[in-house]
C-alpha cells in the first residue's frame, strides 16, 4: 500500500512540470479501466499461487492487489482537481460517494460473515469444558465479493463517462454563489475573471485548512484503522461489528449534513479538530491496553467505544468535505494539494502505526469470548 503512493506523486510531478498536457479526463478513464480490470482479473485468479523458493506466495493477488492500491491512491488527485471545472456543490457529492464506497464493500464483508467468531463451550480432556472461539464459514466465496467489487467499478466508470457527456463543466473563471460567499466573508478583494489563477500559491488561510485536513486524515485514514480491531474486539463480537458498521454510516451521514450545516469558520474546524484528537486518543489508548481495556465487564465500555468511533469518523469526514470546499474555492491548485495532503496524511498515519503493530508488537489482541483479566 506504501508503495502505491507512487501514482500521486506521478501525477504531482505532471503537474508541477508540464501541466498544460495534463489531462484530467483522461487520466480519470485510464485509472477506472486500470480498476475494471483488476477487479475482474482478482475474481478469477485471487486463489492462485506461485512456487517461490521453498513456499508459496500468491503473486497474482498481491500484484492485482497493488494495481488497485495505485489507482485508490491516484485518485484523490485526480478527481479532485477536475472537480473544480463545476460548482462547490459537487466536491461535496463527491466526497458522499467515497463515504459509500467504503459503506458498501464493508456491508458485503459483514454479510459474507468472513471471520465471524461465535462463543461455544467446548471439551477439554474429555472432563473439562471451557469457552472457546470458532470461526464460522463465510456465506459466499472471495470470487463472489470480488464479482461485487467489480460490478461496483464497473457503474463508477460508466457513470463518469455519462456525466462527462451531459454534464457540462464551468469555465474556470467563473464564481458560483459559494466562491462569492468566502470572498465576502474573508473580506478579500474578490478578483476578475481573469485573476483567478494569479492569486499567491499558499496563503495562510490555506496552510491552516491544508495542515487540519493532513491531521484528520493521518488519524481516520492511516493510524487509527489499523487499530481498530484491538479497541474493540475485547469489549466483544457484537461491539466490534456494531462499530464496524456505524463508522462506516457516518462518513455519508456527515457529507449530508454539511449540506445541511456548512461551515467556513477556521475556529470551528480548530475546535473539531481538537475533539477529533481526543477520541483518537482515547481509541488508541483503548488500543494500546487490549486485551484488558476499562470498563470491560459493563456494557459501558462498549457504548462507549462504539460512540468513540461514530463521532470520531463523522467529525473527521465532515472536517474534510468542509475543507475540500473551501480549497475549491481558491484555485485548481488547491484541489490538487487537497488530494496530495488527503494521500500524504493517509500514509504518514499507517506507516506511524505499522511498526507499532507488526515490529514492537505493542498491540495485543482480544479473545471477545475469554476475559483474561
Amino acid at each position: 500500500m506504501a508503495s502505491a503512493n507512487i501514482g500521486p506523486l506521478v501525477v504531482t510531478l505532471a503537474h508541477k512540470f508540464c501541466r498544460e498536457h495534463v489531462n484530467e479526463r483522461l487520466a480519470i478513464h485510464t485509472l477506472q479501466g486500470i480498476a475494471v480490470l483488476a477487479s475482474l482479473l482478482l475474481a478469477f485468479f485471487w486463489h492462485l499461487d506461485v512456487r517461490v523458493g521453498k513456499k508459496n506466495v500468491s503473486i497474482p493477488y498481491l500484484s492485482l492487489v497493488f494495481v488497485l492500491s495505485v489507482v485508490c491512491c491516484t485518485s484523490n488527485v485526480t478527481f479532485l482537481p477536475f472537480m473544480y471545472n463545476f460548482s462547490a456543490q459537487y466536491v461535496k457529492t463527491f466526497f458522499l460517494g467515497q463515504g459509500l464506497s467504503a459503506l458498501l464493500p464493508s456491508a458485503i464483508a459483514l454479510f459474507q460473515g468472513a471471520g465471524v467468531a461465535v462463543c461455544v463451550n467446548a471439551t477439554v480432556n474429555g472432563s473439562s469444558y471451557e469457552i472457546q472461539t470458532r470461526y464460522q464459514e463465510e456465506n459466499f466465496s472471495a470470487t463472489v465479493f470480488f464479482f461485487f467489487l467489480f460490478a461496483v467499478l464497473f457503474i463508477s466508470a460508466v457513470s463518469f463517462i455519462v456525466i462527462g457527456a451531459t454534464l457540462r463543466p464551468e469555465r474556470a473563471g467563473l464564481r458560483d454563489e459559494y466562491r462569492q460567499e468566502v470572498y465576502h466573508d474573508s473580506n478579500e478583494v474578490q478578483p476578475s475573471l481573469g485573476e483567478t489563477h494569479h492569486r499567491p500559491a499558499f496563503s495562510p488561510n490555506m496552510l491552516f485548512l491544508l495542515s487540519i485536513l493532513g491531521l484528520s486524515t493521518a488519524l481516520s485514514y492511516g493510524a487509527l484503522p489499523s487499530v481498530q480491531t484491538y479497541s474493540c474486539l475485547p469489549y466483544g463480537i457484537t461491539a466490534f461489528h456494531v462499530t464496524a458498521i456505524l463508522s462506516n454510516v457516518a462518513q455519508p451521514v456527515a457529507c449530508f449534513l454539511t449540506m445541511l450545516l456548512p461551515c467556513r469558520s477556521n475556529v470551528i474546524f480548530a475546535l473539531l479538530s481538537a475533539l477529533s484528537l481526543l477520541i483518537g486518543a482515547y481509541i488508541l489508548t483503548l488500543a494500546a491496553l487490549s486485551p484488558c481495556p476499562p470498563l470491560l465487564d459493563g456494557v459501558a465500555g462498549s457504548i462507549l467505544v462504539v460512540l468513540s468511533w461514530l463521532i470520531f469518523s463523522g467529525v473527521c469526514t465532515y472536517l474534510q468535505v468542509m475543507i475540500g470546499s473551501l480549497l475549491h474555492s481558491m484555485s485548481h491548485m488547491a484541489l490538487l494539494w487537497c488530494g496530495l495532503v488527503i494521500q500524504s496524511g493517509s500514509l504518514i498515519g499507517a506507516l506511524t502505526v505499522f511498526p507499532l503493530i507488526n515490529v514492537y508488537h505493542l498491540f495485543k489482541d482480544g479473545d471477545p469470548c475469554y476475559n483474561s483479566c
